[in-house]
């Protein structure tokens, strides 16, 4: 430790008090840096950095309500999107997600005990559904989609409900805090008003208003973000933690390219005198540099000088452990979106009937959970302020069903979600017959599985039957469905009685 202008005068005046002071100063250091060691033992491993670890930040942010600073969010909103547009994996994941959990949009099923009124209400919401967007450019169902992989990609995403019945999709990066002097007496988290708990009341929006952001209360704005903690406000993308996989993916398949093409043109250094490059054309190199050129094609003839010389570059070929380390990183990318690599990559070679069972079950406990988000989050809500609005229609005023013993049924309602196909229909629908046999499954909770809803499913099946014996067709059905102890020529037998009876009552 280097002596200040106190110790060099005590040094000058007593030596020997200096040595003592010296002794003191290094002894109490002794004790701190044994102190810190026993902290150290004592802590959990994982809070105490070593030389191995990477060094990590704080969690919390001055005021304690976001995680993640105005900066960042950027950067990382505006690297996902450049992934989404020219990174083929990242678009395929996301492409992925959105066809298992959103497909073709949720069907309402309005549930009180008014059948008129279910009818009434379904009716409006088919026809609201196509001519919702303000734009007038996507139904219901893409922005649904839309508003998915945005949350997903940006991290957050609105919708703002408009006085006129439509909706307006509010981008992530649209919602800002305003520069004005008015707001900055308001509590406001990048463009997230909030109340004294912490609770939104309003969102800023950038393109309206004199200072050129409009504020739009919550209640008439459904703000869907990706949060990770319970007091975050702003979401974060969903390949936040992925960015480098991705990055890593993109240099490797890069050099391997590079490697193999470089081997087909079998590449190669000529040595020349240096007044033989003048008659080469020259080209700008990646040092902004001219270099004379000498261009290599496969199975192309260079013939050389007296006083040239060549040396041949072979690059080295990793294509033998390419595929296996591209789907181990694939794996990884896949994981934050519930996507095993069979569905990331739509390849099954790789596995066999159980394993991509498992796989799929797991999957769709993922997209199950993501579907019940949208509901509860997204559909619900845009709901009720429809029906709200179809009760209050001064013009065509829906009448409100009287409530039963349970209190108000007005937005009583059910949403059917995408379902996904068998992996083996024939296994499935054995398991499927073999459940509802011993109880331990419902109609209604197969036909959810397969996006039906099973009374639908029922009354049509009854109307085909009809229509079958109408016209006198014969009624196929496969073993598994017979009564028991009836085979088809038994059927036929028992067809042709009753046709024999009626005849005979004629």
């Amino acid at each position: 430790m280097k002596d200040g202008l106190i110790e060099r005068t005590i040094g000058r005046l007593s030596p020997q008090w200096k040595a003592n002071r010296d002794k003191a100063r290094t002894w109490s250091s002794y004790y701190d840096q044994a102190g810190r060691d026993m902290a150290r033992l004592a802590s959990f491993r994982g809070a105490v950095p070593t030389r191995t670890d990477d060094a990590w930040g704080s969690s919390t942010s001055q005021t304690g309500v976001r995680h993640l600073k105005k900066d960042q969010l950027e950067q990382m909103r505006n690297r996902a999107r450049q992934l989404d547009r020219d990174n083929v994996l990242a678009s395929g994941l996301l492409d992925r997600s959105v066809e298992n959990v959103v497909s073709n949009g949720f069907t309402l099923q309005a549930r009180t005990p008014d059948e008129e009124f279910n009818r009434k209400v379904e009716d409006k919401w088919r026809k609201w559904e196509q001519d919702c967007d303000r734009r007038g450019m996507s139904s219901l169902a893409e922005i649904e989609q839309l508003l998915f992989r945005a949350r997903h990609r940006d991290g957050d995403v609105g919708v703002n409900l408009l006085p006129d019945g439509r909706i307006q999709p509010i981008e992530g990066d649209l919602i800002e805090t305003p520069t004005g002097n008015e707001a900055r007496k308001l509590k406001i988290v990048d463009g997230v008003q909030l109340d004294r708990t912490n609770r939104p009341v309003a969102y800023w929006v950038k393109g309206g208003g004199k200072d050129g952001f409009k504020q739009i209360a919550a209640k008439n704005f459904v703000f869907l973000p990706n949060i990770k903690r319970l007091n975050q406000v702003r979401g974060q993308p969903i390949f936040n933690p992925v960015f480098s996989l991705f990055d890593q993916i993109d240099g490797y398949l890069e050099a391997t390219v590079i490697a193999s093409r470089m081997a087909a043109c079998f590449g190669l250094i000529l040595q020349e005198p240096r007044h033989m490059h003048t008659s080469l054309p020259t080209a700008t190199g990646s040092d902004g540099i001219l270099h004379p050129e000498a261009n290599l094609e496969p199975g192309m003839i260079k013939r050389l000088g007296p006083m040239d010389n060549v040396h041949q570059i072979k690059p080295e070929q990793p294509q033998q452990s390419m595929p296996e380390f591209v789907a181990t990183l694939t794996r990884f990318t896949g994981l934050n979106l519930g996507l095993p690599l069979e569905l990331a990559l739509l390849d099954f070679s790789r596995t066999s009937y159980s394993s991509s069972r498992s796989s799929l079950n797991q999957a769709r406990r993922t997209f199950e959970g993501q579907q019940q988000w949208i509901i509860q989050r997204f559909l619900a809500r845009l709901y009720q302020w429809r029906v709200t609005k179809w009760t209050k229609d001064p013009n065509d005023p829906l009448e409100e069903p009287a409530p039963d013993e349970h209190g108000r049924v007005l937005f009583r309602h059910e949403w059917i979600a995408p379902g996904w196909p068998w992996v083996d229909p024939a296994k499935e629908t054995e398991s499927i017959m073999a459940q509802l046999d011993r109880g331990l499954t419902t109609l209604a909770a197969e036909g959810a599985k397969r996006g039906l809803w099973w009374q639908d499913v029922l009354v049509q099946a009854a109307k085909e039957r009809e229509l079958i014996k109408e016209l006198g067709l014969p009624d196929s059905r496969s073993n598994k469905t017979r009564e028991a102890g009836m085979d088809a020529d038994a059927e036929v037998d028992d067809r042709n009685d009753e046709d024999d009876e009626d005849g005979g009552d004629e």
